[in-house]
């Protein structure tokens, strides 16, 4: 996905991002350089993939996701049938 970078001088500290026509926008300060923005874009993208990933689960991944979310915090002692 092809990245724009917005610099603000209205933005001191914090870098954002999200989708806009196609691109990844990231806002940032005006002052950082690319070299200092390349580790924030890299996590920022991390973030965005895994919630992709997660919000485009079948119903087999959203079986897979409670069993191993049961297994985690409830020692898999939960049940469940499915009514579809």
């Amino acid at each position: 996905m092809e990245i724009k970078i917005l610099r603000s001088t209205k933005r001191r500290k914090t870098v954002s991002a999200r989708l806009q026509g196609g691109y990844f926008v990231i806002q940032a300060p005006a002052h950082m350089t690319d070299a200092e923005l390349a580790p924030f874009i890299a996590k920022l993208q991390a973030q965005w993939q895994k919630r992709k990933t997660h919000t485009n689960l079948d119903d087999q991944g959203l079986e897979d996701r409670a069993q191993k979310l049961n297994q985690i915090y409830f020692g898999g002692q939960l049940t469940w049938c499915s009514h579809g």
